[in-house]
């Protein structure tokens, strides 16, 4: 059954704490739950050098037991998405940057959207995965000690993905 979406207005300044409450009914806590944020607190997407995601003290992945989303589920999430939708333009974005760790601002910018527009669709997303994916995704979410988020997708459902495109 299609879920069908209400845009609500919500004020630019509460968009983050709006998506960690929408998260959090799904029983974590703020600091464990997919909460998502745009880059850095400029917003402004500069020269991308990623952190050291090797190492634990930099920072932690969010919830990086949901990023190891099977070969069938990668493909039948990108299905599920509209062919001129927003899901699938982020999928078909990261798949060509395949292992490539990106600032939110920077594919916000790449993809003509403003910078609350990744994480509108990141949490679109995970409601839909939530229901129908058991809360996977084909992509990983990670944030630094400087507040910067990041994504990726593995190149392993990076070329699922491309197979599909």
């Amino acid at each position: 059954m299609e879920s069908s979406y209400v845009m609500v207005p919500v004020p630019e300044h509460l968009v983050l704490k709006t998506m960690e409450f929408i998260l959090g009914e799904q029983g974590e806590s703020a600091d464990e739950a997919d909460v998502v944020a745009p880059s850095g607190d400029d917003g402004e997407a500069g020269a991308t050098v990623a952190p050291d995601f090797d190492h634990d003290h930099v920072a932690r992945e969010s919830g990086a037991k949901y990023a190891d989303m099977p070969p069938e589920l990668v493909e039948r999430a990108y299905l599920d998405s509209k062919a001129d939708g927003s899901h699938r333009e982020l999928f078909d974005f990261l798949a060509q940057h395949p292992d490539e760790r990106l600032k939110y601002g920077d594919v916000a910018d790449s993809l003509g959207w403003s910078k609350h527009g990744l994480p509108g669709v990141l949490g679109t997303y995970m409601r839909r995965a939530e229901r129908r994916y058991g809360q996977l995704r084909p992509f990983h979410i990670y944030k630094d000690t400087t507040g910067t988020w990041w994504i990726w997708m593995d190149s392993q459902q990076a070329k699922i993905i491309r197979q599909l495109g």
